[in-house]
């Protein structure tokens, strides 16, 4: 069994693609219902990895979007 939750996992997953490029700067994260469909989990789950990603100033919120921050790559 793992020592993570399922958003701390969610959550590094979207970290490893804002590092390695695949998601760049002022790109938007993938829909909640996207992730939810990609990780078999609820609102609840996907809801706590955006707020962390926030925290942690990979994503910010614009408009609708969370959009990866221009220095997120860098963190």
């Amino acid at each position: 069994m793992s020592d993570t939750y399922l958003f701390e996992r969610i959550a590094a997953d979207a970290i490893s693609d804002i590092r390695s490029g695949r998601l760049g700067p002022g790109e938007a994260l993938p829909m909640i219902k996207e992730w939810k469909a990609k990780y078999g989990c609820g609102y609840y789950s996907v809801r706590q990895a955006r707020l962390l990603l926030v925290r942690r100033q990979y994503v910010e919120k614009f408009g609708q979007n969370m959009c990866v921050t221009s220095f997120a790559p860098f963190l």
